[in-house]
């Protein structure tokens, strides 16, 4: 279900990794909670809800919810059952199945009870032999901040030190990008310029696993997401209508993609696009922006959070873009948008598709082919 599944190592035969698996006999809470949230996904993904289906489902999240409350009305004690991984993992299946149900209200308040919870073992750093458990902790406060234009719940005290980059992406010797020369060229905001560089030092790293049939640990993906994305979500300093927040909603766009998103399943929300597509028709641009930039920016929106209801203003952007670029294809574009945050096997047959149909776009407003 993870955008960059096939090239992290997420399931190890070990304790921590089968967990998952075992509680399902050994927690009747969390067996109900797992069965109702996957049934959720399952109908979503597959259109074949039927009412007798869904009433299964429900019989499943009350079961799941009344024995949640019950376990939470124990009182506290040093060995407590509320904050242990099994109930912290219930909490978290309603979360997701609030949030994957558009019940935006319920999520949030799910989601704040998750994070008394994580509080109670004191923080996120107590499930440091868990990563996995806190990949998906962060996911859902990330998606629900999102999807909500809100604060997440974790790392929202600005005096509470974020995650930090990783030293070993930060200190590569590879040569800075032509894409991270480019943001310092146009006077792009240090940090956001950091932000840039470390994610698409991440972006080599797996497109490198990739073409070497490799897996990757999960701690990697945990150290690239977690730092950047918080971040992003705290730099709002910048003018709306800003080459730097552009860049900024365009890092947030890529981000929320690679990681945040659920295969099979299109992005509900309409904030984040909203703010994308706002941003970016309202942009003031720059003297001498070199359109390799643009192209990239909108096609990362096409890639993600815009629609066909997008094509009328969206198609004819990358057209004239493009065109400036003095690419003749789809592989000499590709080699362009290489030099910024790009993943190889996610992106590149959606992006020659997004390409062609951008090439043919009939300034009539015809609908392009590649919806």
């Amino acid at each position: 279900m993870y955008p960059l599944e096939r090239h992290i190592m997420f399931h190890k035969n070990n304790k921590v990794d089968t967990m998952w698996v075992e509680l399902l006999t050994l927690d009747a809470a969390y067996m109900h909670a797992a069965v109702f949230a996957s049934q959720a996904y399952i109908f979503h993904t597959s259109n074949r809800e039927t009412p007798v289906a869904a009433r299964r489902a429900m019989v499943h999240h009350s079961a799941a919810l009344r024995l949640l409350r019950e376990r939470l009305s124990v009182p506290n004690k040093d060995d407590n059952i509320s904050v242990t991984d099994s109930t912290i993992l219930v909490v978290l299946y309603m979360t997701l199945h609030a949030h994957f149900m558009i019940d935006y209200k319920t999520a949030k308040y799910h989601m704040s009870g998750l994070h008394k919870l994580v509080d109670m073992r004191g923080g996120l750093m107590a499930f440091s032999y868990n990563t996995k458990m806190v990949i998906e902790l962060l996911k859902c406060d990330l998606s629900i901040a999102l999807d909500n234009g809100t604060e997440p719940m974790f790392f929202n005290d600005p005096s509470e030190p974020l995650m930090p980059y990783d030293p070993t992406l930060m200190t590569t010797k590879k040569p800075e990008s032509s894409g991270t020369k480019l943001l310092v060229k146009l006077d792009i905001d240090a940090a956001l310029v950091q932000a840039w560089t470390y994610l698409q030092r991440f972006c080599s790293t797996i497109n490198a696993a990739a073409e070497h049939k490799r897996q990757l640990p999960k701690q990697i993906l945990l150290n690239a997401m977690g730092p950047v994305m918080y971040r992003l979500l705290r730099m709002k300093s910048f003018d709306n209508k800003s080459l730097d927040e552009a860049v900024r909603l365009g890092l947030i766009v890529f981000s929320s993609h690679i990681f945040l998103s659920w295969q099979g399943v299109k992005p509900r929300s309409t904030y984040l696009p909203n703010t994308y597509r706002s941003c970016l028709l309202n942009l003031k641009l720059p003297s001498a922006l070199p359109p390799k930039l643009l192209v990239w920016l909108h096609m990362i929106g096409a890639l993600s959070v815009f629609t066909s209801a997008d094509d009328a203003w969206l198609m004819p952007w990358l057209q004239g873009n493009i065109e400036l670029c003095e690419v003749h294809d789809w592989c000499e574009l590709r080699s362009l948008l290489k030099a910024f945050p790009w993943i190889d096997f996610l992106d590149d047959n959606s992006g020659r598709t997004i390409f062609d149909a951008a090439v043919l776009w009939q300034k009539d407003g015809e609908t392009a082919p590649w919806v």
